[in-house]
């Protein structure tokens, strides 16, 4: 059995056995992936189990399989252990989020290069910013990760194509504006977040109820075009970390 190294991008994990976990990881080069990490929860673990929390950035050397989607995990090398998201209950709150809406709607062994390297770059922001510019960073984090879904809207936003209509994913006339739609606000606030930096984002002022509802719009339109998909129970963890 030949072995494989790659790097890859920590999603989720979850018990296997008394010693051992599933993770979920998104690879360089093969796009999401799953492996067996055995002994991981001795007393004398192989690997450390910080090594498998949400957003650790790792390099793994795994054995390959011809008859399995389970990859067994022989080494594991740091590359990012992010340890204030790992200590920070917004932030852990903001990765386990994010990484669950990605665990969900990307398909195993798909090729995901750009979308890793998204989050090879959002990654260290998330660990390293201050807390005053977190309220609005998983809004502008989920946006981005529409694009990599292939369902990014049209961003035709004007004084004439003020409101959103989720279900064609474009701005159109108020006069055509139906109680599914975006308001005006919420469709403001769209634009303004899609054509924002992640340095930026904190500059738009918004409520908790604004935050809140904003944020199951996008995951309203998400449902609109992805068949199956419903949210996790990170969201509410996540809005009640926002209260």
């Amino acid at each position: 059995m030949s072995l494989i190294a790659t790097k890859g991008i920590v999603l989720t994990h979850f018990k296997y056995s008394e010693t051992s976990i599933i993770v979920q990881i998104l690879t360089q080069d093969r796009g999401k992936m799953s492996f067996i990490a055995n002994g991981v929860r001795k007393k004398k673990p192989s690997f450390p189990y910080g090594y498998f929390q949400a957003f650790s950035i790792l390099e793994i050397i795994f054995f390959d399989s011809k008859t399995s989607d389970l990859y067994r995990i022989k080494e594991v090398t740091p590359l990012r252990l992010n340890s204030n998201i790992q200590i920070q209950l917004y932030k852990s709150n903001i990765a386990l989020f994010l990484a669950e809406i990605i665990h969900q709607t990307h398909a195993n062994h798909h090729q995901e290069y750009d979308l890793y390297e998204f989050l090879f770059r959002f990654i260290p922001y998330l660990d390293e910013c201050s807390n005053e510019k977190l309220n609005n960073v998983h809004l502008w984090a989920l946006i981005k990760l529409i694009y990599f879904l292939g369902i990014y809207p049209n961003i035709n936003y004007s004084l004439e194509t003020p409101i959103f209509n989720p279900v064609e994913a474009c701005f159109v006339n108020s006069s055509q504006m139906k109680q599914s739609y975006f308001n005006m606000e919420q469709s403001k606030l769209l634009y303004q977040i899609s054509k924002k930096s992640v340095e930026d984002v904190p500059s738009i002022i918004l409520t908790r109820d604004q935050r809140q509802t904003f944020i199951q719009l996008i995951l309203d339109y998400m449902n609109i075009h992805l068949e199956g998909f419903k949210p996790g129970k990170s969201l509410s963890i996540l809005q009640e970390i926002f209260d």
